[in-house]
C-alpha cells in the first residue's frame, strides 16, 4: 500500500534508484527526475505528498512556483550538496 509519492528533482537521478526499494516496502512510491521541465509534468500526473529539489535545478523562484501552481500547498525541501 502506498502512503506516500514523494518527487526527487536532482541531477544525480541514480544516486536514489537504491533507496527506492527499500523505501517501497515501506508504503513510500519515489519519483525521480533530471530536469524541472519533466518535474512539472510528473507534478500535473500525480499527487506529491512532498518534493526534494537541488537548489542547483531551482536557479530562481519561478519553477518552484510553477510545482505549487500543480499542487498547491506541496513542502518542497531545497536540498545542497557540496563537494569534500
Amino acid at each position: 500500500m502506498i502512503h506516500a509519492k514523494v518527487l526527487v528533482v536532482d541531477h544525480e537521478q541514480g544516486a536514489y534508484d537504491v533507496l527506492k526499494p527499500g523505501l517501497a516496502r515501506r508504503g513510500y512510491e519515489i519519483h525521480t527526475t533530471t530536469t524541472m521541465t519533466n518535474a512539472l509534468a510528473l507534478a500535473g500526473a500525480h499527487v506529491y505528498q512532498a518534493a526534494f529539489v537541488s537548489l542547483a535545478l531551482a536557479p530562481n523562484r519561478a519553477v518552484l512556483d510553477g510545482l505549487h501552481a500543480e499542487i498547491p500547498n506541496l513542502p518542497v525541501i531545497l536540498i545542497h550538496l557540496t563537494s569534500r
